[in-house]
Order: structure tokens, then sequence, then C-alpha cells
């Protein structure tokens, strides 16, 4: 089970019998800059997929410095994170493909609403492998009135 705690917003691999292993140990960054969500476990099992919010070395960045991203955060401990998309207001479910070879994810920008105007997008083509920040390949893109996410 991955899953982040809500004190500390630090994320946690909980095996059955062990204790859990911090995966954003506070070397890495300082308490309260980073908060992760929506969880996707790469098939390699060396990395899960999520969303990264930056809130700012000191944790307290107004709503509009936040800054979003897709990360491969590595299952070691050791806090790596590879930034996997960037430059959108919002992501949301960040998922691999079948073979781990690809993801696609979910994002849309200030001024609408995830169920008013989402794109689902797909940054690596057939042959890319991940580890580069592409241009992503739009897909499913909704108009107004007609989202991808309903609420």
């Amino acid at each position: 089970i991955i899953f982040a705690e809500y004190t500390s917003q630090d994320v946690y691999l909980a095996k059955v019998g062990e204790e859990p292993l911090c995966l954003t140990p506070r070397a890495t960054h300082p308490k309260g800059q980073f908060r992760f969500a929506d969880f996707a476990p790469q098939k390699n099992g060396a990395e899960v997929l999520c969303v990264r919010e930056d809130h700012g070395a000191a944790g307290d960045a107004r709503p509009s410095e936040v800054v979003n991203v897709v990360v491969a955060l590595s299952l070691d401990g050791s806090g790596r994170m590879r930034v996997l998309a960037a430059g959108r207001d919002f992501y949301a479910h960040p998922r691999p493909s079948p073979d781990g070879s690809r993801f696609a994810y979910v994002a849309w920008d200030l001024g609408a609403m995830p169920w008013d105007a989402t794109r689902l997008w797909d940054p690596y083509g057939k042959k890319s492998s991940m580890g580069r920040i592409l241009p992503a390949r739009s897909g499913a893109r909704t108009a107004k009135g007609h989202g991808g996410l309903d609420p």
C-alpha cells in the first residue's frame, strides 16, 4: 500500500509484516513543500507515478503559485523523483500502460473546472522510453460543458 500521511504529507510504502518505508525522506525536501496524490505503481516495481504539488520551500505558497506536476517517485526510500509532465495547472489520474513503457494522464488549466475542459494526454510515443519530458500529444479534448471528468 502506498499512502500520504496527512500531517507530514510524506509518502510511505507499507508491506505486510514490515514497518512502513518513507519514500520522501526529510533530507530530500523541506517539510510542507510537497504534497502527493493519485498513486499508480509502475510495472517495474521500482517507481510509483503520482501527482506532486509544490507549495514552495516554506510550504506557504499562495494557491496561484503552487506548481503541479506528474512525477515518478522511487520506491527505494531515496526520495528520488523524476518529473514526467509539467506545464499544466492541474493533473489527475497518471496511469502507466500495461507494459510500463508509456503513461497517460488528465490535465486542465485555471479558468476551467475538470468537468468543463479536460484533456487526456499521452506524453510519449510508442517508441519513447519513460524518463524524459517530451511534448505531450493531446487526445480526447472536451468541449465546454462536456467534460471528461464529471462531478
